[in-house]
C-alpha cells in the first residue's frame, strides 16, 4: 500500500491533566519547543486535545468503557491519565478522516532531519515508523481499523478472546497478561508486533543504544527517559547528576545531534 500525505500537518495531542499539575506544566512547555522544531522542517504543527477527539462521531464508546470500568482502563493508572491516552488516538483518527492521511508525533518526539519535502519523496514502507507508537500516519483505513478494535474491547468481558481480532492481533494481546494500553491496541491495529518489521524513522532514546544512533530522522525521549534504572539502557551518556524538566531532556538530545 503506497503511503501519501494530504498535507504538511503533523499533530499531537495534549489535554491538562487536572490531578498531574507538574506534568501538564512541563508538557506545554515541551509543546512550544515541539511546534518550534517540527516548523523549521517544514511542517505545519497543530495541537489536538479531548474537545476535539469528542467529534469522532463513536468517542463514546471510549467514554462508555471509562465508565463501566471496562477493559481499556487499568486501575495501575489513574483514569484522567488513561482518558487523554486513549482520547489522543480518537483525535487523530477524527483528524485524518476530516484532512487525510496525516502524520503523528508525540510531543517529546525531536525532529533532527524529517522533512516534509523529504517524507513526499521518500515515503515510508508502514505507516507506523517507531515501535513505541509515538509516530506514524494516521489514513482512512488504520483509522478504522484502530477504533474497530476499541469496539470489540468494548463488547467483551475477557481480552483473551476478543471476537473479531486477527490471529496475530490477539496474539499480540496475549503477549500481556493483566492490563492493556492504548499503545497495545494501536500496535494491532497497525499490525506491529516483535515479529514485523517496521520501517523505522524513530529512534527510542532508551532502547537503542545498539544501533547506530545519530543517523535517524526522529528521536522520541519519552518522559520515562530520566529515570535513572534506564542508565544501562540508554543510547548516550544521559546527565543524571542534573535534574532536568522534560524540556531540559529534549535540549540535551538536541545538543547531541548537532
Amino acid at each position: 500500500m503506497s503511503i501519501s500525505l494530504k498535507n504538511n500537518s503533523v499533530v499531537c495531542y495534549f489535554n491538562k491533566i487536572n490531578n498531574q499539575p507538574a506534568l501538564s506544566s512541563q508538557s506545554e512547555e515541551l509543546i512550544d519547543f515541539w511546534s518550534e522544531n517540527w516548523r523549521s522542517r517544514g511542517w505545519n504543527p497543530i495541537i489536538l486535545n479531548r474537545e476535539y477527539a469528542k467529534t469522532h462521531p463513536k468517542y463514546k464508546v471510549l467514554q462508555d468503557s471509562f465508565e463501566t470500568d471496562g477493559l481499556l482502563f487499568n486501575p495501575a493508572h489513574t483514569k484522567e491519565y488513561q482518558m487523554e491516552c486513549y482520547s489522543r488516538w480518537f483525535a487523530y483518527s477524527q483528524f485524518s478522516n476530516e484532512n487525510g492521511a496525516t502524520l503523528w508525533s508525540d510531543y517529546d518526539v525531536y525532529n533532527k532531519s524529517l522533512t516534509f519535502d523529504d517524507f513526499v519523496k521518500f515515503p515510508p514502507k508502514t505507516n507506523m515508523i517507531s515501535y513505541s507508537g509515538s509516530s506514524g500516519v494516521m489514513d482512512k483505513f488504520h483509522s478504522n481499523n484502530l477504533i474497530g478494535i476499541y469496539e470489540k474491547f468494548n463488547n467483551s468481558d475477557d481480552y483473551s478472546n476478543i471476537k473479531g481480532l486477527s490471529e496475530n492481533q490477539q496474539l499480540h494481546i496475549d503477549k500481556h497478561t493483566t492490563f492493556v494500553s492504548d499503545m497495545i491496541l494501536t500496535q494491532c491495529a497497525f499490525l506491529v508486533d516483535a515479529n514485523q518489521l517496521i520501517d523505522q524513522r524513530c529512534t527510542e532514546c532508551w532502547t537503542d543504544a545498539n544501533k547506530d544512533f545519530y543517523e535517524f530522522d526522529l528521536y522520541h525521549i519519552s518522559g520515562g527517559i530520566s529515570d535513572p534504572s534506564n542508565k544501562s539502557e540508554l543510547a548516550f551518556d544521559f546527565p543524571y547528576n542534573k535534574n532536568l524538566s522534560r524540556l531540559g531532556i529534549m535540549k540535551y538530545v538536541e545538543s547531541l545531534l548537532k
